[in-house]
Formats: structure tokens, C-alpha cells, sequence
């Protein structure tokens, strides 16, 4: 015999599991038997009514179940059943004292009816009218996709902004290969590509990419350092190691990066000071020169009537200031930060890298390398990485190794870059040690041209003898002492 519940409707196979159903203290169903209790009694007596109305019977105490399930309905969609575990000790159990099993009463749950025979299961259907109403269409991910500035060149190209499907592959190949950057570099570098008109040009697909990789970088930064930048503006209230609140501001004191990121972080190409005025040719020069204010980057850039996001274009552009195509640096509204400032000299990429990159090449050559890789257990001229160790003891017996064996203005030269990584690594500098550093620097720009003279300058790869002094860190060592307080 099948039965249904006169509240929700759902099938059951007999009277008893109805019963049993509408008895669970957690349903929907048990409430409205309640209400239905209450109404009966007002129709039956009348007189009830009204004190119904103002308060509930005497004899009626609200339970724990009827609040806990009033506010479980509360949030339940109308129409909603809560979901009863069956096997939890906490829920009600049937008169033989084991859970009740409210699937099992529920026509189509694998139960079988009285007479043996399995019941066929019934769906139930539950309505909601305006569910899945559409009220307008938005846009997709495909339709802002073909709303961005290149969109007119990809109809024409599917493979821009490369040129062709075999440029594609190219340049596919080259980011899953092992190859390193100085690899690719290189290979991009064979004469082959200068047939190619792409390439002739700067506007390379590799150029492209490195200028959208660092307007990334300084949007990211933008986004992370802005609570910073509010704090500098406007001051927050931070508590001191003692527990005390002061109002603090956070001004962008120093940012510790090798040479390419600071180019990168002060929107300046390659081959230029990230803090001064001063271009390849000049890093040889003895003096300062003129720093490279915020004011002056952000002037030049106001300057530029180029889209930004015609890369081509305002590439062209940035060129007459050797600017990088950077078009909103992540310091412009950062109060009192200043490139030619926070960029400070660091002892690592600065000096300890210098020391290995150039100083130690140049005794290897004067010297030789046997004779300098005997007195190291390792050696020394063969080294691909280079721990602190290794630096520490190469730095503490290189002057005494090549001393009466190099030419003098070598032995002083590379004695006088030493004095001054020393001094700048003092724990505390004062206006004589300042004075102390400017002079080894230019006892060593006294001395450099004798380095070119016995062939110990050469190129890293051609191994020819070169008659410049295209090193950055040269140049980035005349700001050590204006950026040192003391």
C-alpha cells in the first residue's frame, strides 16, 4: 500500500513510514503538523483564538529540536528538506532503540512493498518559476579577448605578434628547449636572422617581450607596494617593539637588486646608469655624473605623445631619452622615492661580482692561470659558481699572490679596488672613511689605463684586447659615498 505525505508530497511504501516521517523533529514536515495541531484547536474552540494570538498555551515549551530546526529552516530554500545522517548517535531513534532509516521509507530507495514485490521509484518534481531566467548578455572572456588593442592585427595574423607560423615555431622551440638566456642570446645573434627584416629592426618578438615583462614587473609592484605608499602619504599607526603606538611612514629607503633589474626598476635601458645621466661610454669617467631624478624620468615620459600600447611607436620614442618603454614606473606616487636614491650600492652584485668578473680576470692574464690555480686547492679559473668562501679567499690573498709577478700598475690598481670594497664595508663610516674611499677610486682610475696596456683587459668571449671600460659597476661606485650617511 502506498502512501504519500500530505506536506511534501513524497511517496512512502505505508501509513507508518508517513508517520514515522512526519515525527522527525528536524523536518519540514514535523512544523507543519504542528500548525496544523494549532488550528484545529482554534476552530474547535473559538475562544482561543484571541489568546493565541497575544501568547502562546501554557503547556507549550518550546524544545531544543523546534528552535535548532526553526533555524536550520530559516536558511533552508522553501520546499527544502535538511538531510538527516543515519548512522549518527545524535539523532533520534526509532522504539527498538536503532536508528531510523528515513531513505529506506522513501518510495524508489530499494525497498520492497508488503506483498514482495519492489515498488517502481516515482520522481518528484519541484518547481521554481524564474530559476533560470536570463535577463541580458554579458561578455565572455573570447569577447574581451577581441576587444584589446591587437585584436586588428590578429585577424590579419593568427600568430601575431609574430610574423608567420615559422617564427612561431621558433620561438616555441626556444622556450621549451634547456637553453639558457645567453644561449638564445647567442643563437638569435648568428648572421643568419640579419637577412630577416624583423630582426634587422629591434622590434623583435624577444624585444616585445622583454618590454611587456618589465611593464609586468611594475605593475605587480604597484599593486603589492600600495599599502606602503598610503602609509607614506597619509602615516599609519604601527606599534614599536615596546608596544607603543606611533604614526609611521614608510618611504621607499632602499631597493637591493643586481645591475640589469636596477636598469629595469628605474625604466632605463640597458647600457645606461640606473642613477645617473651617464651612457656606456662614460662609465670610465672619474667624477659623478648628474643623477637621474624621479622628476626628470616622469618629465620625459609626460613628454611622450605615443600610445603606450603601440609598443613600436613608444619604443621609437623612449629612445631619445634611452628610457625602456615603461610608461607608469610603480615610484611615480610613492612620496620622496627617487631611483638615483633607493638604487644603493651593494657589496654582491656591486663589488664581490666586479671583484671575480674582472679583477681576478685581469691577474689570471698578467699572471697566468697555472700559476695562480697552484695556490688555490680548486683553482680558480674554471669556477662556474662562486660561494662566499670562495670569494672571501680569493679577495684576502689575490695582492699578495701576484705581487713582483704582475706589472706594478696591475698590483695597484687591483690593490686600490680592494681598499675601496673594504673601506665600504665598514661597519661604520664617517666623513674621513668617506674621504678614504674617494681616494682608493681614484687611485685606481690613475692606475686602469696600464691594465689595457699589458693585454690583461679582454673580452669574455672574443678574448681580444679591448680599449674600453664598459663595466657599470665602475660607474656605480662614484655614488657609495653620497648615498652613505653618516
Amino acid at each position: 500500500m502506498v502512501a504519500q505525505c500530505p506536506n511534501c508530497l513524497k511517496d512512502f511504501v505505508s501509513p507508518w513510514a508517513v508517520t514515522r516521517h512526519l515525527s522527525q523533529p528536524l523536518t519540514s514536515c514535523l512544523q507543519w503538523i504542528d500548525q496544523l495541531e494549532s488550528a484545529s484547536q482554534i476552530l474547535l474552540d473559538p475562544e482561543q483564538a484571541d489568546e493565541w494570538i497575544t501568547e502562546s498555551p501554557p503547556d507549550q515549551t518550546p524544545s531544543p529540536y523546534h528552535d535548532f530546526q526553526m533555524d536550520l529552516e530559516s536558511e533552508a530554500l522553501p520546499g527544502q528538506d535538511i538531510d538527516i545522517p543515519v548512522n549518527n548517535p545524535d539523532y533520534p531513534y526509532s522504539d527498538e532503540g536503532v536508528a531510523v532509516n528515513l531513505e529506506s521509507d522513501v518510495l524508489g530507495s530499494g525497498a520492497e512493498s508488503l506483498s514482495g514485490q519492489a515498488l517502481e521509484p516515482k520522481v518528484f518534481i519541484e518547481r521554481f518559476k524564474g530559476a533560470a531566467k536570463v535577463y541580458q548578455r554579458s561578455q565572455t572572456f573570447q569577447d574581451w579577448f577581441n576587444m584589446d588593442a591587437y585584436a586588428t592585427h590578429r585577424k590579419e595574423n593568427i600568430y601575431y605578434p609574430f610574423a608567420s607560423l615559422q617564427d612561431w615555431e621558433l620561438g616555441s622551440f626556444l622556450l621549451c628547449s634547456s637553453l639558457s638566456m645567453a644561449a638564445i642570446d647567442q643563437f638569435l645573434g648568428l648572421k643568419l636572422f640579419s637577412s630577416l627584416s624583423r630582426l634587422e629592426h629591434y622590434h623583435s618578438p624577444f624585444a616585445q617581450q622583454k618590454i611587456s615583462e618589465a611593464r609586468l614587473v611594475h605593475q605587480c609592484l604597484d599593486i603589492i607596494l600600495e599599502p606602503l605608499k598610503q602609509a607614506a602619504r597619509i602615516r599609519w599607526m604601527m606599534s614599536d617593539p615596546l608596544g607603543n603606538l606611533r604614526y609611521c611612514l614608510t618611504p621607499l629607503a632602499s631597493y637591493i637588486v643586481d645591475t640589469p633589474e636596477a636598469c629595469m626598476l628605474a625604466c632605463v635601458r640597458g647600457k645606461t646608469s640606473p642613477v645617473t645621466l651617464a651612457m656606456y661610454k662614460e662609465f670610465r669617467d672619474t667624477f659623478r655624473h648628474p643623477p637621474r631624478t624621479a622628476k626628470l624620468t616622469l618629465d620625459q615620459l609626460a613628454s611622450i605623445t605615443c600610445d603606450p600600447l603601440n609598443v613600436e611607436g613608444y619604443f621609437d620614442e623612449c629612445s631619445l631619452f634611452h628610457l625602456s618603454s615603461v610608461f607608469l614606473p610603480f615610484w611615480r606616487n610613492w612620496p620622496l622615492a627617487d631611483p638615483s636614491w633607493f638604487l644603493t650600492p651593494e657589496a654582491l652584485h656591486h663589488w664581490h661580482c666586479e671583484f671575480y668578473d674582472h679583477d681576478v680576470k685581469w691577474c689570471l692574464r698578467a699572471v697566468g692561470m697555472q700559476e695562480l690555480d697552484f695556490r688555490f686547492s680548486d683553482g680558480i679559473s674554471n669556477l662556474k659558481q662562486v660561494t662566499g668562501r670562495a670569494q672571501c679567499d680569493m679577495q684576502r690573498y689575490m695582492v699578495a699572490l701576484i705581487a713582483d709577478a704582475a706589472p706594478p700598475g696591475i698590483i695597484i690598481a687591483v690593490r686600490a679596488l680592494m681598499d675601496f670594497q673594504y673601506l665600504s664595508q665598514a661597519t661604520m663610516i664617517d666623513e674621513l672613511h668617506c674621504g678614504l674611499i674617494l681616494d682608493a677610486l681614484k687611485q685606481f682610475h690613475d692606475h686602469k689605463h696600464e691594465v689595457i696596456a699589458c693585454g690583461a683587459c679582454r673580452g669574455t668571449k672574443s678574448n681580444s684586447i679591448l680599449d674600453n671600460w664598459y663595466i657599470p659597476k665602475l660607474e656605480l661606485m662614484q655614488s657609495v659615498t653620497l648615498v652613505t650617511p653618516f
